[in-house]
Order: C-alpha cells, then sequence, then structure tokens
C-alpha cells in the first residue's frame, strides 16, 4: 500500500520534472530540423551549436559545414540537417540547467 502510494508520487513527481525537458527537447529538435533550409551567419552557426565562431572556421576549413560567400569577406554556414549526438546531449543538458 505505502509503495504503491510512493510509487503515485514519484511517478507524478519525474512526470511534471520531465514535462518541461520533454517540450525543450521537441523545440530543440524542430530548430535542428530546420536549420538545412537556410544559409546563416558565423555567429549564428556558433550560438546553435553552442561553440565559439573560431571552432565554426576550423569546422569550415576541415570542410565539415557547408560555406558560401558573400563578397569578398562575407561568408554563410548551412548547419546539417541531422544534429549529432553531442548536439541533442549539449542541447538537453543546457535546457536542464536552465
Amino acid at each position: 500500500m505505502i509503495d504503491d502510494a510512493l510509487r503515485a508520487v514519484v511517478g507524478e513527481a519525474v512526470t511534471a520534472a520531465v514535462a518541461p525537458l520533454a517540450a525543450e527537447i521537441g523545440r530543440l529538435r524542430e530548430a535542428l530540423g530546420e536549420r538545412e533550409r537556410r544559409w546563416i551567419t558565423r555567429k549564428e552557426a556558433a550560438a546553435a551549436l553552442g561553440c565559439s565562431v573560431d571552432s565554426i572556421d576550423r569546422r569550415v576549413a576541415a570542410g565539415e559545414l557547408q560555406t558560401q560567400r558573400i563578397g569578398k569577406r562575407g561568408l554563410r554556414v548551412r548547419l546539417p540537417i541531422s544534429p549529432e549526438a553531442s548536439d541533442i546531449a549539449r542541447l538537453a543538458t543546457e535546457a536542464r540547467r536552465g
């Protein structure tokens, strides 16, 4: 009897704690899925991936990201459509921290 009541309380607490995370993960998946559709700045790419602009530059130089030149100095980046597991784990960790 106590075990059932305890399970019910713990289950409700876990559900309440996980619900906002599940919603945030859903929003992040939508954002990650939409990012293939447009060219973004290096700064926007860095924010989306949670790294520095220098890291974006290194990934561009390594051929990991598609780029498009805009004028002499401008550069646009197209992020991959399917996020890496590390991206999802990092975003989920950030969502938990609030």
